[in-house]
């Protein structure tokens, strides 16, 4: 059978230009200077101050639009004068969902929340505002779709410092989508405690206490936030969050000081030292006091070094360009909740290892050298570092170099996040498959037994989604359905090529 553009069947047809379509979009570039574009709506409300990352970029995030299914949003994107602009909305996988909004300077887009403006028509979660000009991202502002509501808050609204804060408030479900937690977090100028689960009392009342401890003096305010299963950005995605509810901190001191009288004393008084001036609504982050053996701070420099860190053969683990804490941990074989499928097929002598920290600002990834001992792998220059990604659920290989002395191997790797890693060798992996295009052979990229590199010039891209429609009949794919059957149903058919089309870097 000859597969051509003319007898393809019409639905297949459109398919396939669909995918062309999807893929022919250039990712919009993101540059510094953006200062001038920001986004409103009037349905804004205040979260916690963070920094979002978004196709790689970082955006300075201090509220959000939150609104319920078949609402309308009028969105305010403010632009200089005579810039042209656009407004997309992108879902929690990066898809663009609603678009065709645009304008000249400033300019008033309202988005109804259904399926008139949203394809597909949306559901509960989180999404993005993204507003673009000339192809360029110039501001971000997260889309919140209730699927439940937060009422009802009862909180205390001066606590002394050191003391519990508990909560409660009653969530309420609007749509249909289940939530997976409810959080209580305390946040200030962009800092904010670690999150205290809220468990249920009763019907729709939860309740959550946290500790200020680690607090100082000063004005908090607290959210209630409801996540779902699904994941966003590496965070379970929000169904709802609360409006802010204002606290303050103070010493038991200071609770106990009376309020000065209205008018002051009919005899004049001699006024004592002047207490010091302190000022503690901002209080300063300080460094952890119990530093553990696997948990240290990074040096001012953005490097930090484990000797002797008690992870299986391993003895040395130092990083680059890294912030704040840094952590190295012994992970189970494999790690709770993490695949091996894919790791399994060819990939031997596995070390397992989980390393934390965060990245610079002006960096985009981290190198991260680890020291083990020869004799754990039979050719240590085989040696392939692959990345656990919580998003998709499986490893990824990282750009690895190794060397070895008599009686250590030196491996390094960047890795643009942290995450549990699998250091194994790779020796009796086949990276080469059967030729489809001419005398090249289909190669693995990504040593997960999937061939995506369907016309054998050592890349996966769009070049080799065409190629797979139009050689999927063939009997040398036919007859190593294994290799591509990219969407693991046991069949090789264009459900393969979609799904190969949506797994590729654009």
């Amino acid at each position: 059978m000859i597969f051509s553009i003319r007898n393809m069947p019409r639905a297949l047809y459109i398919t396939l230009i669909s995918i062309l379509l999807v893929f022919s979009v250039t990712v919009p570039a993101f540059v510094a200077g953006t200062e001038s574009y920001a986004l409103s709506t009037n349905h804004d409300v205040d979260i916690p101050d963070r920094t979002e990352q978004f196709q790689g970029n970082s955006f300075s995030i201090n509220s959000a639009a939150r609104a319920n299914l078949a609402e309308t949003v009028s969105v305010t994107a403010t632009a200089p004068e005579g810039k042209s602009i656009d407004l997309f909305v992108y879902n929690g996988d990066g898809e663009i969902v609603a678009f065709g909004f645009s304008g000249t300077g400033t300019t008033t887009f309202d988005i109804t929340l259904n399926g008139n403006d949203f394809t597909p028509s949306p559901t509960a979660g989180t999404y993005a505002l993204v507003l673009q000009q000339s192809g360029t991202i110039v501001s971000v502002k997260p889309l919140i779709i209730r699927g439940y509501s937060v009422s009802n808050i009862d909180s205390p609204q001066k606590i002394t410092t050191g003391d519990n804060i508990t909560v409660t408030a009653n969530i309420d479900k609007i749509h249909n989508k289940n939530k997976s937690s409810v959080e209580m977090v305390v946040a200030n100028n962009g800092t904010s405690t670690p999150v205290a689960s809220a468990s249920e009392n009763s019907d729709d009342e939860y309740e959550a206490t946290i500790s200020t401890e680690s607090l100082s003096n000063g004005s908090y305010d607290i959210y209630i936030a409801v996540r779902g299963s699904e994941k966003v950005l590496g965070e379970n995605e929000l169904l709802g969050i609360s409006d802010p509810v204002a606290i303050e901190l103070t010493s038991e001191e200071q609770q106990n000081t009376p309020s000065p009288p209205d008018t002051p004393p009919e005899s004049p008084t001699t006024p004592g030292p002047s207490p010091p001036d302190t000022n503690d609504s901002t209080p300063t982050p300080s460094p952890p006091s119990n530093i553990n053996e696997s948990t240290q701070l990074a040096d001012p420099d953005g490097t930090a070094t484990f000797e002797n860190p008690g992870i299986n053969s391993v003895s040395n683990i130092s990083f680059s360009n890294v912030t704040g804490t840094v952590s190295v941990a012994n992970v189970a074989t494999p790690p709770d909740n993490t695949p091996s499928t894919n790791l399994t097929d060819g990939i031997s002598n596995i070390t397992y290892v989980e390393l934390n920290a965060s990245v610079s600002n002006d960096v985009s990834e981290a190198a991260v050298n680890i020291s083990l001992a020869n004799n754990t792998f039979n050719d240590p220059s085989d040696v392939t570092v692959y990345r656990y990604n919580e998003n998709t659920d499986e490893y990824s290989r990282l750009n690895t170099s190794s060397k070895s002395s008599d009686d250590t191997v030196y491996i390094e790797f960047t890795t643009p996040g942290f995450s549990k890693f699998a250091i194994g060798e790779t020796s009796n992996i086949n990276r080469t498959g059967p030729a489809i295009v001419g005398d090249n052979p289909a190669t693995d990229p990504d040593d997960d037994q999937q061939f995506e590199d369907i016309n054998g010039d050592g890349k996966a891209n769009f070049d080799d989604v065409v190629t797979f429609a139009f050689k999927i009949t063939t009997n040398a794919v036919q007859e190593n359905a294994d290799l591509f059957d990219f969407n693991d149903d046991n069949d090789v058919n264009f459900d393969d090529v979609i799904e190969l089309a949506f797994t590729l870097p654009t």
